[in-house]
């Protein structure tokens, strides 16, 4: 049996956020911050299921509303609509 890291968990789970906040701070830039964040989710997904084979699921939940919800911003170039995934998560 093999051992995966602990830190693979928390990496998926608070990278994508953590890629969204440090591309606003450094750009300024929502969309741009919102695709480093549908990309880093997206990547984050893939990692747990080669790495754990299994999704959590709040993290993939989360995730997936994240994709879903930065494609929707991106695509009516609207910001409100990823902010609105953090209220209806909650």
């Amino acid at each position: 049996m093999s051992h995966k890291p602990d830190w693979i968990r928390t990496a998926t789970d608070f990278g994508p956020p953590l890629i969204f906040g440090l591309t606003y701070f450094i750009t300024k830039d929502f969309m741009k911050a919102t695709v480093a964040i549908v990309i880093a989710s997206a990547i984050a997904l893939t990692a747990a299921w080669l790495i754990q084979r299994r999704f959590a699921l709040l993290p993939a939940l989360a995730a997936g509303a994240a994709i879903l919800f930065g494609a929707l911003t991106l695509i009516f170039q609207d910001e409100t609509i990823l902010k609105l995934k953090v209220t209806i998560m909650n």
